[in-house]
């Protein structure tokens, strides 16, 4: 599933930047593995539907330390798309 991100305020860094395409992947892994999802999707398909999922997420982050003033906040976005 890729992800793509948007700062609001402050750096990423290429750990941080990793961490969160990390997060990503266990966030779609964790949809993936939910038999509930499946049954709804499969529900949608069944009635006459194509699906696909967009997420979004704000992740606020900060350094261990660092002043309240040096938070950031990344908006990522995970899109998975199947079809049959």
């Amino acid at each position: 599933m890729p992800a793509t991100f948007r700062l609001k305020g402050g750096v990423v860094d290429s750990q941080l930047k990793q961490l969160m395409k990390e997060l990503g992947e266990a966030i779609n892994e964790s949809l993936s593995d939910s038999d509930h999802i499946a049954e709804v999707v499969a529900r949608t398909k069944e009635a006459g539907y194509e699906i696909f999922l967009v997420l979004e997420a704000t992740v606020g982050v900060k350094k261990l330390g660092a002043p309240d003033s040096e938070k950031t906040s990344i908006v990522s976005t995970w899109r998975s798309e199947k079809s049959d």
